[in-house]
């Protein structure tokens, strides 16, 4: 868009990315070594790098392009949710093309918008093979699945058996085709699982998830402030160790003065305390798989202690996820995207006429509509997983939200845009349409 510059400079200080340095020269090495993410935003990272290109010159039309294909896929969303061909335009355009938030991750290197675009894309594909039974959209759903779980580490293995035992519940002479299509594209994130549990001895995707529930409980917001002296305490006692009481993501010289120096394991990405091209932490060092560790059994003694932490530190994180896409809290420490943020700023009646649609008034207040519409969806999944066009992507949103949604600190909302307008479509069908949406043309369930 006019007026818009498109944003790389995630490249130097995205603590989800490796150094450059190690995925231009030692590119397989540093990615078989990396506990910290799943693979994929680092490989589209070197493949960028590799080009020699300068990476806008790449990543401004690949993103423009994945704009226009999330576009073509959440009209055809609602078209298949019964909206006519009018009101899906105008509910897509409103929802998405018109969106502040659109501007603002359409022109930023994250794994946002290309999460965005394959989680419509396997909505879709959801309720596309639910109505016809047709092998390609079957291949879409896992193979979307499969590339969203080794993007991002919210996306979990888990999601393609629940996702293949519901359609096969509804389409019963296809489940063992169903399995078997699932089965092929489990098994990439499988491998990846895998090495991991091989390697570092964590069967995850990600080495950083005990730290990221810590700041759940021990966040900026006014009511989780007692937590971390009450987590002190616990140490005091001798119930949990030393590394709950520390900040999560502390540095690796931190965390090895507590559990003492790891052996060096003779690769640049795990053995570095710091990226080299930036100086910046380098969250892929060797100690955070021992972290993890320790921190896993920190937290099942904390459940049991102070479940209220969890409780409350869930609710803030719900707070902030009701929030516009492009909105942020003023307290926290990281803030993205702000070069094209502060450009958004200048167009106020645009911002105010989203910020009343919202249904938000600024500051830490909720977005209203949002709750509203979250509401309405939960009050509808009762109907929606009778039907087999909507029950899978139903289920597969609601864990969405729920993933996500205790986890948001006010950085931009960039959890709850990657899903935001197939869910207000489901929403909104829920609010104003009653009965089935259709009935697939493959009625065997």
């Amino acid at each position: 868009m006019v007026g818009f510059e498109y944003d790389t400079s995630s490249l130097i200080w995205a603590w989800q990315l490796l150094d450059p340095l190690w995925l231009r020269e030692d590119l397989l090495t540093s990615l078989w070594n990396m506990h910290m993410q799943p693979p994929l935003f680092n490989l589209l990272t070197a493949t960028v790098l590799k080009s020699n290109l300068p990476p806008k010159v790449l990543l401004d039309p690949l993103y423009l392009t994945l704009g226009a294909l999330t576009t073509l896929t959440l009209h055809a969303i609602a078209r298949r949710l019964g909206f006519s061909e009018i009101l899906s335009f105008l509910a897509v355009a409103l929802i998405f093309t018109l969106n502040p938030a659109s501007i603002v991750y359409e022109t930023w290197y994250f794994y946002t918008y290309p999460a965005l675009f394959l989680t419509s894309l396997a909505v879709l594909s959801m309720m596309e093979f639910s109505r016809s039974g047709a092998l390609l959209p079957l291949l879409g759903v896992f193979a979307t699945l499969s590339l969203l779980i080794l993007l991002r580490s919210t996306y979990n293995l888990l999601l393609i058996p629940s996702v293949a035992a519901v359609l096969a519940w509804h389409l019963r002479r296809r489940a063992l085709r169903i399995m078997l299509v699932a089965s092929l594209f489990a098994l990439p994130p499988l491998l990846w699982y895998g090495k991991n549990l091989v390697k570092f001895g964590l069967f995850s995707s990600s080495s950083w998830f005990p730290m990221n529930l810590l700041q759940v409980i021990t966040g900026e917001h006014t009511l989780l402030r007692g937590n971390r002296e009450r987590i002190v305490s616990l140490h005091r006692r001798g119930e949990v160790s030393a590394v709950a009481t520390l900040p999560p993501f502390s540095p690796p010289e931190v965390y090895e003065a507590f559990l003492g120096p790891s052996p060096p394991a003779g690769v640049e990405a795990l053995d570095a305390p710091r990226k080299p091209s930036s100086g910046r932490i380098n969250y892929n060092h060797r100690i955070y798989p021992e972290v993890f560790k320790v921190l896993l059994r920190d937290h099942m003694l904390l459940l049991r202690r102070m479940p209220d932490a969890y409780v409350v530190g869930t609710a803030a994180g719900a707070l902030y996820f009701t929030l516009p896409p492009y909105a942020h809290t003023t307290f926290s420490p990281r803030l993205f995207a702000e070069g094209n943020r502060r450009r958004l700023a200048r167009l106020r009646p645009w911002l105010k006429a989203y910020d009343l649609a919202y249904g938000w008034m600024g500051g830490l207040l909720p977005g209203i509509t949002v709750l509203l519409l979250l509401v309405v969806f939960i009050r509808g999944l009762p109907d929606a997983l009778r039907e087999p066009i909507r029950a899978a992507p139903s289920l597969f949103l609601l864990y969405l939200v729920l993933v996500h949604a205790p986890f948001e600190r006010g950085e931009n909302m960039r959890f709850r845009f990657q899903f935001e307008p197939p869910l207000i479509l489901f929403a909104l069908r829920s609010a104003f349409r009653r009965g089935p949406t259709s009935q697939p043309s493959c009625t065997d369930s």
